[in-house]
């Protein structure tokens, strides 16, 4: 009741807030100095990762740790990453030119993602090959996510962050939190949910020191080369992960944030998002 309170009275007195304020608002745990993920030794980990990159991009050197303490990392790919290059949007592509591209393109973007689980060591994939660009909620996706949940058995999930730009990256929220609510008690009770940053900064209320692994999260990354010659996602990670060391690292070093809560709290706040955007959507004329 009183966040609600506090959150009625800030629009009325700042109609104009910005998003990220809001977005602090509407979290359950408030802003502070985040403390470091103290146990990496859990039996089990599912990243999930819309497109292949975002898993070694967002949390790649904490899978790198997870895995060198002894757990199984599961990485779960939702979308097949057809759209993953510039070039396919050109108007003076055929129809039947980008097809082949796409389909070459997707075969490129899965050896890269096994490149790269490789470099950290990571034991378990999923392709689920859903559609690049155009990820929903539907009885399909929510079954095969389902599924993953089901034979990994997680004791934390990684995926990317609740208010992250990217509308596939909001998606896989959605089918996240549809998937978990087929989950058993037995499962779903101890079960934590960490977002982690690629298109969109997060409030973090934890960090990993990734300090001793982020040769190999650089080397992971690497492996994507059909990715790099569109992004310079190394120089990007690096920054983030360097200017996220600030406060408990002293700026020294590197490290991940995110913001984790326990599976209840997260399906909280997935259901807040989603009235925030059903509110957003105006009435078609």
């Amino acid at each position: 009741m009183l966040d609600r309170l506090l959150r009625a009275a800030y629009r009325r007195l700042h109609p104009t807030a910005r998003n990220n304020l809001r977005t602090w608002l509407a979290l359950e745990q408030r802003d502070c100095e985040p403390p470091s993920i103290a146990n990496y030794a859990v039996r089990s980990v599912l990243v999930l990762a819309p497109h292949s990159d975002d898993e070694v991009i967002g949390c790649g050197g904490t899978m790198a740790r997870h895995v060198q303490s002894g757990a199984q990392v599961h990485v779960a790919f939702l979308t097949d990453g057809r759209w993953g290059d510039g070039a396919l949007f050109s108007p003076q592509l055929s129809a039947t030119e980008r097809h082949t591209r796409q389909l070459a393109l997707v075969a490129t973007r899965k050896d890269e993602a096994r490149a790269a689980a490789a470099v950290l060591g990571v034991q378990h994939l999923h392709f689920l090959d859903l559609p690049d660009g155009a990820l929903q909620v539907n009885a399909h996706a929510v079954q095969l996510l389902t599924d993953v949940l089901h034979s990994s058995q997680p004791s934390v999930v990684y995926l990317p962050f609740v208010f992250d730009l990217h509308q596939d990256h909001w998606q896989t929220n959605r089918l996240f939190a549809a998937a978990a609510a087929r989950l058993p008690a037995s499962l779903a009770k101890p079960l934590l949910v960490r977002g982690y940053e690629v298109w969109s900064p997060l409030v973090a209320n934890c960090f990993s020191d990734i300090t001793a692994v982020m040769s190999l999260k650089r080397s992971a990354l690497s492996q994507f080369a059909s990715q790099l010659r569109d992004q310079n996602y190394l120089r990007i990670v690096e920054g983030l992960n360097a200017y996220r060391s600030n406060g408990a690292l002293h700026g020294m070093g590197f490290a991940e944030a995110f913001h984790e809560a326990p599976l209840a709290a997260y399906q909280r706040l997935v259901q807040a998002a989603e009235l925030k955007s059903q509110r957003l959507r105006l009435p078609t004329p």
